[in-house]
Formats: C-alpha cells, sequence, structure tokens
C-alpha cells in the first residue's frame, strides 16, 4: 500500500507539472477580457460573467429575440419564412461579447470554441434533449478564409458541443462552394443576396439523414439577421432534413 501511495505522490505530481508546463505553452483565458487564468481555471472571469446579458423577457419563437410584448415575433422573422422550426442562443451580441467574437475568429483564440460549446450544453440542456436525436452541422466557411485562418469557429464550438451532448457532428455535411462579403458591413437585404446559393450538401447526407431522423442543429457563432442560418437550413431541407434547429452563440438585437 505505501508502495502505492508513492506511485500515486509521484503521478499526481507529473500531472500538475504537465498541466504548468501547458498552462506556459498554451494558457487558458478568459473569452470575454482575454486575461490569463490561473492554473485549473477556465471560463469566464466574475467580472465578464456580471457584463453578459441574457435574452429576458418575451422571446422571439423564431430566434429568441427580444420582443416587445405586443409583438408575436420579431420584425425578421415576420418578414421571412423560415426553413428552421426555431432556435436558441446564450447571450445578446453586446458589451465584451462582440470584442470577443472578433478574437474568436480573427485573433487566433481557437480555445474560446470549448468554453462556448460547453456552456451551450450547460445552459441549453433541456432544449437540446427535447429535440432528441439530431445532428450538430457548423455552419462552415470558405476554403480560402479556412486556410487564413486556420480553423472555422463554428465547427470548434460544435464539436465541444457534440463531447458534452453525446450527438454527432457532420463537419463536411455542408460546403461552402464561394466565398462572400462579411455579413456585419451589409444591409438586411443584402446579405441574403450575398449568402444566397453560397452553400450545398456533401455526398454524406443520406448516411446523416438516415440517422439522424431527419433532424439538424445548425450551430454558428452570431445569429443576425438569420441569413446564414436560413441558408443553410434551406439546402438542408432540399436534401430531406424535416426538422431543423439552430444554436448560437450570441444573438443579434433586431434590425
Amino acid at each position: 500500500m505505501y508502495h502505492d501511495d508513492r506511485l500515486l505522490q509521484k503521478s499526481n505530481k507529473r500531472s500538475s507539472f504537465i498541466d504548468g508546463f501547458l498552462h506556459i505553452i498554451f494558457p487558458a483565458r478568459c473569452p470575454g477580457c482575454d486575461k490569463v487564468h490561473p492554473i485549473g481555471v477556465r471560463g469566464f472571469c466574475e467580472s465578464c460573467r456580471n457584463d453578459l446579458r441574457e435574452p429576458e423577457g418575451k422571446l422571439c419563437p423564431y430566434c429568441g429575440k427580444p420582443i416587445q410584448e405586443e409583438e408575436d415575433c420579431c420584425r425578421e422573422c415576420r418578414k421571412v419564412s423560415h426553413d428552421f422550426i426555431a432556435g436558441e442562443a446564450l447571450w445578446l451580441y453586446t458589451g465584451r461579447l462582440q470584442e470577443s467574437m472578433a478574437r474568436f475568429k480573427q485573433g487566433k483564440r481557437a480555445e474560446y470554441g470549448e468554453v462556448y460549446g460547453e456552456l451551450l450544453w450547460q445552459k441549453k440542456k433541456k432544449w437540446i434533449q427535447s429535440i432528441g436525436q439530431a445532428v450538430l452541422v457548423p455552419v462552415p466557411i470558405y476554403k480560402n478564409r479556412l486556410q487564413r485562418r486556420g480553423y472555422n469557429q463554428a465547427e470548434l464550438i460544435a464539436a465541444k458541443l457534440s463531447e458534452c451532448a453525446g450527438l454527432p457532428m457532420a463537419e463536411n455535411l455542408l460546403i461552402r462552394q464561394r466565398d462572400t462579403k462579411p455579413q456585419k458591413e451589409l444591409s438586411r437585404q443584402e446579405r441574403r443576396e450575398n449568402i444566397r446559393g453560397a452553400f450545398v450538401c456533401g455526398k454524406e447526407a443520406s448516411h446523416w439523414l438516415y440517422s439522424s431522423q431527419r433532424c439538424a442543429i445548425i450551430v454558428d457563432d452570431i445569429y443576425t439577421t438569420g441569413s446564414t442560418v436560413d441558408a443553410c437550413a434551406s439546402v438542408l431541407r432540399e436534401v430531406g432534413f424535416e426538422k431543423i434547429f439552430f444554436l448560437c452563440v450570441c444573438v443579434g438585437k433586431t434590425m
């Protein structure tokens, strides 16, 4: 027993040393302010947690944006017939979340993806489980942008969510066949024209239709007008998916 205890102590010391070394090379950072956490700490720091704003009050039944009590749905959803059933997001796209998303996509902060994916599971677990069997479909980015960035931020979120929820992820189900202008620079109508025809389904669509019972959850970082999610949902609907939902980290205000 004594011998076993000494081996366990050595193993714990070795593990602590490895954790410390990895922390120096790959420090865990707060996705909100980007400050480095102490060893063993991850997620949002207390200050940033206090700055996060969840959608509250009456919400749009389609996209989850806050709406007025007298409204049935938000302005965007009133004007468009969606190919998805409904979706949810963790927070409003304001304050530190705007800076966080910019670093996540353009600042080489790939590690944020794990935090966002885990929090989506923690906070949306009941909603995800109510959907039942489904496949997670990250919104793809164009190959040139993927090469420059080094990763697809939506895929990183979906990969962690897949691990937590035990749902399969189909990273190649949707393919972005052409590059598009950044959506944030465009009006509502320009966004829909910009993204039109940008996505196609890959060869493995029939496999996922069978294994997921024709149900898909599109995963992305930000939902604003819904143009991107709608374009993805339309392609999935065309190949035979019958129930389509979405999950995003942030949801923007009504434009």
